[in-house]
């Protein structure tokens, strides 16, 4: 008799601890998951702009990339007016930049690095980085798949392109003699 309250207690034990193991395993779960105040604060991270314009900075956009329907140069007057003035504040005291004029190439003239959104014929979106030399676009990065946030920053020769403002991750744009390339 003593042996089955034994067995009896030692059941009642295990489904203890097994309960305690479950909860903690769906509290750490739950705290693993972004809150709404992290999600608001890493805006830069989910929301998704419309591109609208049909030419990119006077050049049109099928003639950017033949396969686009529409595009939107990021700068800092359209932020302006698509977020929250505490998250335009954030931008403008960060050191990213939305358009930066630099000479990598070693030419007489500085190139313009730009970012911006765009939207293909089928629909698609995604982001760019454009590099212009007087009216003309002599390299664009495309990055499919999100019509979001992104800014550049100049590192020496070198142009960090983010897709985010708190993330060290980033894509490397370089001079390599003959052209530019992306790390």
């Amino acid at each position: 008799m003593r042996r089955e309250a034994d067995t009896g207690m030692l059941t009642g034990k295990i489904k203890v601890i097994f309960l305690l193991f479950v909860f903690i395993l769906l509290s750490c779960e739950a705290s693993n998951k972004p809150n709404e105040e992290i999600a608001n604060k890493a805006w830069w991270l989910s929301v998704e702009f419309d591109p609208s314009e049909s030419d990119i900075k006077g050049i049109p956009v099928s003639k950017v990339n033949p396969k686009w329907k529409q595009a939107l140069v990021l700068n800092s007057v359209y932020f302006k007016h698509h977020i929250t003035e505490t998250d335009y504040a954030y931008i403008q005291n960060s050191n990213l930049n939305f358009e930066i004029k630099i000479n990598i190439d070693n030419t007489p003239e500085k190139e313009i690095f730009f970012v911006g959104i765009y939207k293909t014929i089928s629909g698609e979106k995604g982001r760019y980085l454009a590099i212009m030399r007087d009216t003309k676009i002599v390299k664009l990065f495309i990055h499919s798949g999100f019509s979001g946030y992104s800014s550049i920053y100049a590192n020496n020769n070198v142009i960090r392109w983010y897709k985010c403002m708190e993330c060290s991750d980033y894509d490397s744009i370089e001079w390599t003699g003959s052209g530019y390339s992306i790390k």
